[in-house]
């Protein structure tokens, strides 16, 4: 028979228990005792604060139906892989009270060593929502997968990598490509290809640093910092099994995965480039072709590539080694021609789109430069074709409008071409952030003295739209082609063109379209409130000298003859 504990072992014992209590809480608000199902065995702490309910009115709960829908799959896969003896990357999970509220929490699993099958989480109150742990910073998602976008992320792991830093840690960043998990799933239905896109969102999720450490960089293409404990074989076999079971096995799928050392022997402001340009190039790279293992070799390709796009956007300037294309911009309601897209058109080399050129020239700052040659070309172009009457939109980068010099001499040149200013149109582009709305609003409003008319081009692409909208006074909006292409498959790109467009309508200004490429999307938009339209369905880009104009008035499609094969767009 065994022994009776004396007084003095259970004193200890209780001692031991409420120093292990007290310790718990001092980290914690909530301690709850969970099985893999869920179900809720054991819970203290300050339940009504954090959930809305009772102490006694947990046990026996399961806890998952507590949680915000969203954040279900991404707790059961955090509570299905914890290792015995391990504990969870720490997690923000919103949970819907029993009194109704939502409430923003920290939660962190952890499993004893034992083979026991329970897990214990701790949970505190949250402030990270809607900024990145703690940082003033705001962040913008991807609205399919509700992680962050690619701008977002890559600031993310900017800072995470500091934070590394300055505790000594070691941090992973692993790219996953994901293209033949979406090819697969193709046929399979809409509902049933973004159920498996946000389950392999959540599994990431799981193996990242905190829930912000997941970011969408491209089509089929997502990122997650974490721990390097876990081989990202090991992770790469989850998606796959995970895409199979989804698409119950019918499909060949292969995930190809990339680890990036996120090394310290650079400085921060390099590693800040270095994994912008690292992840620009992954977004860009073909399935399985992406050789970057450190953000030191990064570095070293991104100074080679910068200097070989700084000769290249020199010698073009200095040659005036570019073409323009037009494409045609309609009326929607009788498909008459309103005004034609100038478009920029380069030799034909690899890895060399207008867009990029575009981009590199803001970012090295030719831009300005880049934009008055743009507007000379079209203007020369303008008046060697005397036939065509309607105006020409020419893009130009919000960093031009706020270069100094740039304006005066763009308004000088309009001066100089009177005759032909109103039949100019200036689009105001996106693919550099506008920060200084004032400056920028202040030389379009130069320009409208002029009779020259403004755009707002890719409306809704960016994460300041609105903030563009409301802080320039423009004449067109054009919606981003995004939301546009699918409109007639998706009740929610229905939804946000009718809302602008009944927004354009109540401001007074007129709206286009982008990507309109057959009838019944050009129906659906004007049937929504859309103006203009622009894409395939009523004309290609092609050089303004061969237009056939005797089509061009009788059809808003103009006929093209084929242009310089030695020139390309993007």
């Amino acid at each position: 028979m065994p022994s009776a504990i004396d007084d003095k072992t259970l004193d200890v014992l209780r001692l031991e228990r409420n120093r292990f209590v007290a310790f718990a809480f001092a980290v914690s608000d909530l301690l709850i005792e969970v099985r893999r199902d869920g179900a809720i065995s054991y819970a203290a702490g300050a339940a009504n604060e954090l959930i809305g309910a009772a102490i006694s009115d947990l046990s026996g709960a399961n806890f998952f139906g507590y949680l915000a829908s969203d954040d279900r799959d991404l707790v059961r896969q955090t509570l299905e892989k914890i290792a015995p003896g391990s504990r969870s990357a720490p997690l923000d999970i919103r949970v819907l009270g029993a009194d109704g509220r939502i409430r923003s929490l920290g939660l962190r699993a952890y499993r004893l060593p034992a083979e026991s099958e329970d897990v214990y989480l701790s949970l505190t109150q949250s402030t990270a929502d809607p900024l990145v742990n703690g940082h003033d910073v705001p962040v913008t998602r991807d609205p399919a997968l509700g992680v962050l976008d690619r701008e977002s992320f890559s600031e993310a792991v900017s800072r995470r990598l500091s934070a590394a830093r300055a505790e000594n840690k070691d941090l992973t960043l692993t790219l996953v490509d994901l293209s033949s998990i979406e090819e697969g799933a193709k046929g399979v239905g809409a509902e049933a290809e973004a159920r498996l896109m946000s389950e392999v969102s959540d599994l990431l999720r799981s193996h990242a640093v905190d829930k912000d450490g997941v970011g969408r960089i491209g089509d089929g293409k997502l990122g997650v910092v974490r721990e390097p404990s876990v081989p990202f074989e090991a992770i790469t076999r989850q998606i796959e099994a995970l895409a199979e079971r989804l698409l119950d096995g019918t499909r060949q799928i292969a995930v190809h995965a990339s680890d990036i050392g996120l090394d310290r022997g650079i400085s921060e402001q390099e590693s800040a480039q270095a994994i912008l340009y690292t992840l620009n190039k992954f977004s860009e790279s073909p399935p399985g072709d992406f050789s970057i293992a450190t953000l030191s070799e990064g570095c070293r390709e991104m100074l080679a590539e910068t200097l070989q796009w700084a000769g290249r956007i020199r010698r073009t300037l200095a040659e005036r080694g570019f073409e323009m294309a037009f494409q045609p911009i309609v009326k929607l309601d009788n498909r008459s021609l309103h005004h034609y897209e100038a478009l920029l058109r380069l030799p034909v080399e690899p890895g060399v789109t207008p867009y990029k050129f575009v981009t590199m020239a803001e970012q090295l700052g030719s831009i300005a430069e880049l934009d008055l040659a743009v507007t000379e070309e079209v203007v020369a172009l303008i008046r060697a074709e005397p036939r065509i009457t309607e105006p020409v939109a020419i893009n130009v980068s919000g960093r031009s409008l706020v270069t100094p010099g740039f304006i005066d001499a763009l308004i000088g040149l309009i001066r100089r071409n009177a005759d032909v200013a109103n039949r100019l149109l200036f689009e105001v582009t996106e693919s550099a952030k506008i920060t200084d709305f004032a400056g920028v609003n202040r030389a379009l409003q130069a320009l409208r003295r002029f009779q020259v008319r403004v755009c707002l081009d890719d409306f809704g692409s960016g994460s300041a739209a609105f903030e563009y909208l409301r802080s320039l006074q423009v004449d067109i909006l054009k919606i981003d082609g995004s939301f546009v292409r699918n409109v007639a498959a998706s009740p929610f790109n229905r939804a946000f063109v009718r809302s602008i467009a009944s927004l354009c309508d109540t401001l007074g200004i007129s709206m286009i379209a982008e990507m309109v490429e057959d009838e019944a999307t050009a129906s659906l938009i004007q049937h929504a409130g859309v103006t203009h339209g622009q894409g395939y369905h009523f004309g290609k880009p092609g050089p303004m000298t061969l237009i056939d104009h005797n089509a061009r008035r009788q059809t808003a499609k103009p006929r093209w003859q084929t242009i310089s094969n030695r020139f390309a767009g993007g």
